[in-house]
C-alpha cells in the first residue's frame, strides 16, 4: 500500500501525519520547521496526538533550535537596485527595457559601480 498524508492539528501544532508500510510511530521536524509523524497505516489521529503530546517540549526545543540557527534571508524584491549575493560577491540589480540588444538576464562587473546584474523588464514579475 502506498503512503499516505493527512494533516490534524494537536493544540497549536499542524502535524503531517505520513502513514506507510512502517511498524513504529517516528516524529521528526524538518528544516522548515514542518512536524512530520510517520507511522504505520494503522496509526489514527489519536495514536498521533498522543506521541506529539508526549513529544511536545522536544518539538519546541526543535524549533526554537532552527529559529535561532536559520540564516537570516530576507525576501528579496525585483526592483533596480536591490542587491543580491552571487557567489559570496554583492551585485545590484539593474531592471532594463526590452528593446536593449543584451541578454535577458547578464552579469556585468564594472570597476566603478561595481557588479551588477542586469534583467529584462518583461522578465521580471
Amino acid at each position: 500500500m502506498p503512503s499516505t498524508d493527512r494533516t490534524i492539528r494537536v493544540g497549536t501544532i499542524n502535524v503531517t501525519v505520513r502513514t506507510s508500510n512502517r511498524t513504529t510511530l517516528d516524529v521528526t521536524v524538518t528544516k522548515r520547521g514542518d512536524i512530520v509523524l510517520r507511522g504505520p497505516h494503522t496509526t489514527t489521529d489519536t495514536d498521533a496526538a498522543a506521541l506529539v503530546e508526549r513529544r511536545r517540549a522536544w518539538i519546541y526545543r526543535r524549533l526554537t533550535h532552527l529559529a535561532e540557527t536559520l540564516p537570516h534571508n530576507p525576501l528579496k524584491h525585483l526592483t533596480t537596485g536591490e542587491e543580491f549575493t552571487v557567489l559570496g560577491q554583492p551585485h545590484r540589480l539593474q531592471i532594463t527595457p526590452d528593446t536593449s540588444q543584451q541578454r535577458p538576464l547578464t552579469s556585468i562587473r564594472d570597476p566603478r559601480t561595481g557588479d551588477r546584474i542586469t534583467l529584462h523588464s518583461s522578465t521580471a514579475p
